[in-house]
C-alpha cells in the first residue's frame, strides 16, 4: 500500500529519470530530462523524502535519455544526456553542492535515443554509448580522462558486450536493456559485479522476453535474488535463441532454481545453464534435471 502521490512540477515532457545523490549528503535526489523546454532539471532532496523547486540547466534540442555518473574521476556525480533534435551527446560537470557546468557537447548520430556510460576499453574510465536511431547504430566516446571525451566511434554490427566492477547499477541495466531493445547484432552480453540487483535483471530479462539474436547471457555476482531468476525463467518460456545463461553467486536459492526448472520444461533451446554458488540443496537440483524437456548439455547448480 503506498500513500498519494507528491507531485514536483518540472518541465514540458519530461522523457527520463535518473535518481543520485548529486551534492554527497547521503540523499537521492532527482535528475529528469524536459524534453520540450531541452532543459534538464534537478531537484534537490531536502530530507524525509521532500524536494526543493528543479534547478534547470540548458542542454541540446529535445533531450531523451538521462545517465548521473562521475566522468571526471571527482567522485561527483556528472550528468550525461542526448538530445534528439540536436544529434548531440551533453556532459554537464558537477561543480559541487549539487549545482552544474554548462554542458559540453559532443556530436552523435540521428536521434541519439538512449545513452549508457559505462567503462568500455578497461581503463577504469566511464565512457559513453549512445544508441543512434536514425543510424542504425551505436555510437561510443572513450572518456580522455579528465571529463572530456573523443568524437565518437560508430558500430553497426557489435556482436559482443562485456562490462564488470563498474557498478552500473539498475539504472545502467535499464540503458543495456533499452540498447538491446534496438540492436539486432548483439549476440552475447557478460555483466560480472555491476550491482544491477534484482531490479536490473528484470529490465533485461523483458527485453530477453522480445530478443532474437541474443546467444549468451552471464549476469554474475550481481544479487539478482530470486526476483531476478523469476523474471529470467518466465523470459526463457517466450525467448527461443539464447543457448548459454548464467546467473552464478546471485543468492537464487532454491525457489530461484524451481523458477528454472519450471522454465526448461518450455524451452527447447537453452543448452547450458550456470547456477553454482547459489545455496540450491541438492534436491532441488535434481528436480531441475528432472524438468528438463530438451537434451541440454550442462547444467551446474553446486556450492563451493
Amino acid at each position: 500500500m503506498f500513500l498519494n502521490q507528491t507531485t514536483y512540477s518540472v518541465g514540458s515532457g519530461p522523457r527520463s529519470v535518473a535518481v543520485v545523490d548529486v551534492n554527497s549528503d547521503n540523499k537521492t535526489d532527482i535528475v529528469v530530462a524536459n524534453y520540450g523546454d531541452s532543459t534538464v532539471g534537478v531537484l534537490l532532496n531536502t530530507g524525509s523524502g521532500t524536494f526543493n523547486a528543479q534547478t534547470t540547466y540548458s542542454v541540446g534540442s529535445s533531450p531523451r535519455s538521462v545517465a548521473v555518473v562521475d566522468v571526471n574521476s571527482d567522485n561527483k556525480p556528472d550528468i550525461v544526456v542526448t538530445s534528439i533534435g540536436s544529434s548531440t551527446v551533453g556532459v554537464l560537470l558537477n561543480v559541487g553542492s549539487g549545482t552544474f557546468s554548462t554542458q559540453t557537447t559532443y556530436s552523435v548520430g540521428n536521434s541519439p535515443y538512449s545513452v549508457a556510460v559505462v567503462d568500455v576499453n578497461g581503463d577504469n574510465k566511464p565512457d559513453i554509448v549512445v544508441v543512434n536511431l536514425g543510424w542504425n547504430n551505436v555510437g561510443v566516446l572513450l572518456n580522455t580522462g579528465n571529463g572530456t571525451f573523443n568524437a565518437q566511434n560508430t558500430y553497426s554490427t557489435i556482436t559482443s558486450l562485456s562490462i564488470s566492477n563498474n557498478q552500473i547499477g539498475s539504472e545502467g541495466a535499464q540503458h543495456l536493456a533499452k540498447i538491446l531493445e534496438k540492436n539486432a547484432t548483439l549476440i552475447s552480453i557478460y555483466i560480472s559485479n555491476e550491482k544491477i540487483g534484482a531490479e536490473g535483471t528484470v529490465y533485461l530479462a523483458k527485453t530477453l522476453e522480445k530478443n532474437t539474436t541474443l546467444t549468451t547471457l552471464f549476469i554474475e555476482e550481481d544479487n539478482a535474488g530470486t526476483q531476478g531468476a523469476y523474471h529470467l525463467a518466465q523470459a526463457l518460456r517466450k525467448n527461443t535463441t539464447l543457448t548459454h545463461l548464467s546467473l552464478e553467486e546471485n543468492k537464487i536459492g532454491n525457489t530461484g532454481a524451481r523458477h528454472f526448472a519450471r522454465a526448461l520444461h518450455k524451452n527447447t533451446t537453452l543448452a547450458a545453464l550456470y547456477i553454482t554458488n547459489n545455496k540450491i540443496e541438492d534436491h532441488v537440483g535434481e528436480h531441475l534435471f528432472r524438468k528438463i524437456n530438451q537434451p541440454i548439455e550442462k547444467v551446474y547448480y553446486s556450492d563451493d
